[in-house]
């Protein structure tokens, strides 16, 4: 019985994560540009090649949403509390993404992410 409880919090946990992200992305904006979300680790010792994801170029909103969740999943990879005070914390990761307006590259932790038009 116990798996059992640990596989529905786990989804629980991802579908309130994703409806936070749909709500931080924010309504479509008609007549903004097309961008593509993506991250890729930057500084991992030993990987000959580093892990990394990305979009299609999608509507400003749903890639906005799409980066939320990017964050989201990479957060234990990025191993931000190694680089306290080096690169943005997970909030400002975070706002930097919803004041976003257009093009944006930021690292968070060991990890690069990027709204972008031509990626």
């Amino acid at each position: 019985m116990p798996h059992y409880t640990f596989v529905w919090d786990h989804i629980l946990e991802q579908r309130v994560g994703e409806a936070i992200d749909r709500h931080l992305a924010g309504p479509e904006v008609p007549g903004a540009a097309k961008l593509a979300a993506g991250w890729s680790e930057t500084e991992v010792a030993g990987h000959l090649t580093p892990a990394a994801g990305g979009t299609i170029l999608l509507p400003f909103h749903e890639a906005r949403r799409e980066l939320l969740q990017y964050l989201r999943r990479t957060e234990l990879s990025a191993k931000a509390h190694l680089t306290r005070r080096i690169t943005v914390d997970r909030h400002g990761a975070v706002e930097l993404v919803v004041q976003a307006t257009g093009s944006i590259r930021f690292k968070y932790g060991y990890n690069t992410y990027w709204l972008a038009a031509d990626e």
